[in-house]
């Protein structure tokens, strides 16, 4: 299954074009802006075709449902990314040295420490979350991931890994649609605002768009 937060390898790789190679690269991604509004190809592995019937506002799912079976299993991957915002709330709640070691891209992301099992610090032992209710985006999106974003439009599509395992999906399951569409609305925000930071041009520039697009397809397909 795919993990939970943002590879920060992956992405390093992908927003490096904005160092010192920046002005040869919004050259490049000016000429390719046109290319970037084609729809990425969506995952059709599991028989479901390109059938997107659930919206909500502008965020689009696959047609199936979900109902969390506390598992654990999505705590158990990879630990989720936290924006500043994040940080601040789980701080309020008492909790402290939550946060692994800085990832490195100039400690712009910050994980959650896993514990000695390698799974997230605030996994109980009887698989709950301990700051459930103001959990970060990435864990609130799950088992779904963001494959694409139509930044002219502004419409973002949800799917499934192709290899997802989550006992949670079903076809009866009442999936929480809004509260899943908030978190990747957030999620397409934070990684804009990262986008723009490492460019040093405002998150409204086409450039900025269009490489937040193209982090997103890259984490989709990773």
């Amino acid at each position: 299954m795919q993990a939970i937060g943002v590879d920060t390898m992956m992405l390093g790789n992908i927003l490096k074009p904005f160092g010192k190679t920046r002005l040869a690269w919004n050259m490049k991604a000016t000429s390719s802006v046109k290319n970037a509004r084609q729809p990425a190809k969506r995952n059709t592995k599991r028989g479901q075709g390109d059938k997107m019937p659930v919206k909500f506002e502008n965020v689009r799912f696959p047609d199936v449902g979900f109902q969390c079976r506390k598992c654990g299993l999505c705590c158990r991957q990879q630990p989720a990314d936290l924006t500043t915002e994040e940080q601040e709330q789980i701080r309020a709640r008492g909790f402290r040295a939550f946060l692994g070691k800085p990832d490195g891209i100039k400690e712009m992301i910050r994980f959650i420490r896993r514990k000695k099992d390698g799974s997230c610090y605030f996994l109980t032992e009887d698989n709950r979350c301990a700051i459930y209710d103001i959990r970060p985006a990435v864990c609130k999106l799950q088992p779904f991931l963001i494959t694409d974003w139509d930044y002219e439009n502004n419409v973002i599509e949800l799917d499934l890994p192709v290899d997802c395992d989550c006992k949670g999906i079903s076809a009866k399951g009442e999936l929480p649609i809004e509260e899943i569409a908030r978190a990747a609305q957030t999620t397409i925000k934070d990684l804009q605002t990262l986008a723009a930071k490492f460019s040093g041009l405002p998150a409204t520039d086409r450039r900025v768009l269009y490489k937040t697009r193209m982090t997103i397809i890259s984490l989709g397909e990773g």
